[in-house]
């Protein structure tokens, strides 16, 4: 057919659409309902063509079906005189198949006898890997980070919420990724068309979201949540399967802006993880009133990016010793992290790390530790050859691709034998991806480097990750069921139970938690390999360690 293409050739239009990268422009003519494209959308999108006829409604097939209704509702309105300019946002196809998010504007231009002729429009692309989270198609991390940044430097108040799901790994290893999948991206979804028109929702790592939502009120974040955690409970999949979901929450009112962007972040994670541990889920927000505390935690934070920033000054390793438990020699030791500062003195690991986990500047950490416990334990194996290093492993580290490298140019750097190393995934590690967890797992494994599953027991998963993992070497069984057997006959039936389904996985077997004569004549009948506790010795230094190694065995 023979396109009208009035008052759509222009050198405006061709200029402004060889000059634009990741913006698209468009006008139609609303009488020949023809519209033309820039080129580069002709390319991206894989148009027909230029000129296009009845483009709206080819458009609109393009369109992800949870953003549709949006859509339609807003070009309606507009195209009806209701309102004076579009904007939406909202998912489309490119020729690749793929969804990317784009940002669409768009206002009436008049003619003659001031009649509206022309709808002139620009679409910003922001295509997958930038802004778009491939899972649920939300907003990443990265454009939660620019965002958050732009406010900021704007000096506009917002609240910031950040959300995340307690139970998913339960549900992949329950079904599977695909499925997990699935639920994720129906559930964030399910979330967005809640929000208002000034919050905007993220997707952050793992099944963590953040929303922020400007010029907004504590109680009306109370009450977005308070809808979120009904949609969790009485959540539904596509196929009318009842999923039930377990939520937690901090937020926090962001009204001073001279704080540092990654320490609201820390701030408003330390309320999530109150929400999570210690008060069953509620909404947390983060107390800003109490400055003191609020105060504390900024001084830490500061101290301890500063001191990973100058290599990790501070920061330094204690050993407890992996004991075999009918000769008490030592076979082995746990590398542990603490932190000393020249003002803060002595900092517990249990205030530290969870501020750190949530940070960009962990995996730095992680790699320092990482290399000293190689470093330190090249003494060791010197006394004792088959001595094995433990090092915990975070999702932090797991999750990034160049931990791979890091791993690989330590082992030649430090010419540490990789035999001699274990990494002990903790965790927060088992809400990783399975498939993810069980390739990274194979690698480090084809390096020589043994692999252990630290607090074995915690979890409804945990005999679905042996299943989903099982080339792992040893089970560090959580010390909570040792501690509790001398007065808990079920425990003892755990233990049992954990102990010789790895026996017969050719899994080696270490009881944490071994703290006195009592419980480790308890523990004697089990058939493992090692013993960790305060019996035999606390985390020690490297010379108190290497002070024991050299007796060889630990006198009770």
């Amino acid at each position: 057919m023979n396109l009208d293409t009035t008052g759509l050739d222009n050198r405006i239009f061709t200029a402004f659409s060889e000059t634009s990268a990741r913006r698209h422009i468009f006008v139609t003519n609303l009488a020949t309902n023809v519209t033309r494209w820039s080129k580069n959308a002709v390319d991206y999108f894989g148009l027909e063509g230029e000129y296009v006829y009845n483009f709206h409604e080819l458009w609109a097939k393009r369109i992800h079906s949870d953003d549709f209704a949006a859509y339609q509702k807003d070009i309606s309105a507009f195209l009806d005189g209701k309102t004076q300019s579009h904007y939406a946002e909202y998912r489309v196809l490119n020729k690749e198949g793929n969804y990317v998010f784009v940002t669409c504007r768009g206002i009436i231009l008049k003619g003659e006898n001031n009649e509206s002729d022309l709808f002139a429009g620009t679409l910003i692309n922001h295509g997958v890997a930038d802004y778009a989270d491939p899972v649920t198609g939300l907003y990443n991390n990265y454009k939660f980070l620019q965002t958050k940044k732009e406010l900021m430097k704007e000096k506009h108040p917002m609240h910031i919420l950040l959300f995340g799901l307690n139970n998913f790994s339960d549900i992949n290893y329950a079904y599977d990724f695909y499925f997990g999948n699935t639920i994720l991206n129906r559930f964030a979804n399910q979330v967005r068309q809640l929000l208002k028109e000034n919050c905007t929702i993220y997707r952050m790592e793992g099944t963590k979201f953040a929303i922020i939502c400007k010029d907004s009120s504590n109680e009306r974040v109370t009450d977005l949540y308070n809808q979120i955690q009904e949609l969790a409970k009485y959540f539904m999949t596509e196929e009318s399967v009842a999923i039930p979901l377990s939520i937690s929450a901090g937020a926090i009112e962001v009204t001073d802006f001279d704080l540092h962007e990654e320490s609201i972040y820390s701030c408003v994670s330390h309320a999530f993880a109150d929400s999570k541990y210690k008060f069953h889920s509620e909404l947390v927000f983060y107390d800003t009133s109490l400055q003191s505390t609020y105060r504390e935690t900024l001084n830490l934070l500061t101290a301890l990016r500063q001191s990973i920033a100058n290599g990790c000054t501070g920061f330094y390793l204690n050993f407890q010793p992996l004991v075999e438990p009918e000769t008490n020699s030592i076979i082995g030791a746990e590398a542990l992290l603490r932190y000393k500062d020249d003002v803060l003195g002595e900092v517990s690991p249990g205030k530290f790390i969870p501020l750190l986990e949530e940070d960009s500047c962990f995996f730095d950490l992680g790699t320092w530790v990482l290399k000293q416990a190689m470093l330190e334990g090249k003494a060791f194996i010197e006394v004792n050859p088959d001595l094995v290093i433990d090092v915990n492993l975070s999702y932090t580290q797991i999750s990034q691709a160049r931990f791979r490298d890091v791993l690989q140019n330590l082992l030649k750097e430090t010419a540490y034998p990789a035999k001699n190393l274990c990494l002990e995934l903790t965790e927060s590690c088992r809400n990783l991806n399975v498939k993810l967890l069980r390739e990274e797992v194979s690698f480090y494994k084809s390096l020589g480097v043994k692999i252990a599953i630290d607090d074995f027991g915690t979890g409804s998963s945990c005999l679905a990750l042996l299943r989903d993992l099982p080339n792992v070497d040893c089970l560090k069984l959580d010390q909570s069921f040792i501690l509790n057997l001398p007065n808990n006959n079920i425990d003892q039936h755990i233990v049992d139970a954990f102990v010789q389904c790895a026996n017969n996985l050719h899994m080696s077997v270490c009881l944490e938690g071994v703290e006195n004569k009592f419980i480790k004549t308890l523990v004697e009948k089990y058939k493992v390999t090692s013993h960790q506790g305060y019996l035999y010795s606390r985390p020690v230094s490297v010379e108190k360690y290497m002070e024991l190694l050299t007796q060889k065995t630990i006198n009770l």
